[in-house]
């Protein structure tokens, strides 16, 4: 049987000068024997004593080396005070880490869409896929992996009723879905990102007239600088069809977006820490501020000078407020 013996003699405080001896009479008594432990106290330091002299195993030197090497109260709170402010120094950098981890796949996911998106367009030919709305499906041959359909900030689709907008868009935080009949079957689709929607052949319903079909990018070799014109975004819904005269959403996360106007409110989001993430038609994909979106050139009339651009004569204050600390372009 071992025995350890904590003891505090006593505690020196100096007031007016004089020495005030304080006996601390709780003296902790430890006992182990087979993996069992049973404490008990002392009275006294007497008490204390006489039960050390019990034990004949212990000798006096070990015993008083064990009792200086034990820790005081001030003691262990000064060791919990130092390891709270680490904590609190530590956690914000643990926590960008993570932003910056989050970031880093997701620009992953874009840039792996653009190529898949390029060998699709490679094989017809330098065409577009046929429809934009059914992007997903239209390339699921030449992606095994539905992990990539999604940003690691936004995996799950939001509950019903949540936020504003149907419940079938995503948020900066929840992922789409929707249904859809495709090539005479009825699917089903969810996901954290948008196919550009003017990078098609064209598109179902001639939703924005006659004269929209100027608006889209039938070909690949029709483009002039595909390193700003975005194939794939982050994206509250599947197919994206931003105009330079969107105005920006007049609060974070806004999607009650009524007809097929406003759409840049879709990809608009504060998703990755006032920006998102680009897949590009040239196959490359960076991160792009909010305010920077009315500056790319998402359909072969957007005009990358419009109202929204410092070219354009936006001012700080035309911005909403969640928008006007964000960085200008």
């Amino acid at each position: 049987m071992r025995r350890i013996e904590i003891r505090q003699r006593c505690l020196y405080s100096r007031i007016g000068g004089h020495s005030i001896r304080k006996v601390i009479r709780g003296m902790l008594r430890v006992y182990s024997l087979e993996g069992t432990a049973k404490i008990s106290f002392c009275s006294s330091p007497e008490d204390a004593d006489s039960r050390r002299m019990e034990d004949k195993r212990i000798p006096d030197h070990d015993f008083r080396r064990r009792c200086l090497a034990a820790f005081t109260l001030i003691e262990l709170l000064v060791v919990i005070a130092i390891i709270a402010i680490l904590a609190s120094l530590l956690i914000p950098s643990l926590r960008e880490a993570r932003e910056t981890a989050m970031d880093a796949h997701c620009k992953s996911n874009a840039h792996q869409w653009g190529v898949i998106l390029a060998m699709y367009h490679e094989d017809l030919g330098g065409f577009v896929d046929i429809d934009a709305k059914f992007w997903p499906h239209s390339v699921e041959g030449y992606s095994k992996s539905e992990a990539i359909l999604f940003c690691p900030k936004a995996r799950k689709t939001k509950p019903p009723g949540y936020g504003n907008g149907p419940d079938h868009r995503g948020m900066a935080g929840f992922a789409w879905f929707g249904i859809y009949g495709h090539k005479g079957e009825v699917v089903s689709s969810s996901g954290s990102y948008g196919k550009n929607g003017w990078v098609a052949h064209t598109l179902a319903g001639g939703w924005y007239g006659a004269d929209s079909e100027k608006n889209f990018f039938h070909h690949t070799g029709d483009v002039k600088r595909s390193d700003i014109v975005p194939l794939i975004t982050d994206s509250a819904w599947v197919h994206p069809l931003p105009l330079h005269s969107d105005s920006p959403p007049p609060t974070r996360d806004f999607m009650n977006i009524s007809g097929f106007g406003q759409n840049m409110w879709l990809v608009a989001m504060d998703r990755h820490q006032r920006a998102i993430n680009v897949g590009f038609l040239d196959g490359s994909a960076r991160r792009v501020g909010l305010k920077a979106l009315w500056t790319l050139k998402w359909h072969p009339l957007f005009n990358v000078e419009g109202r929204w651009t410092p070219a354009g004569g936006v001012s700080p204050g035309d911005w909403p407020a969640w928008m006007r600390q964000m960085e200008d372009y």
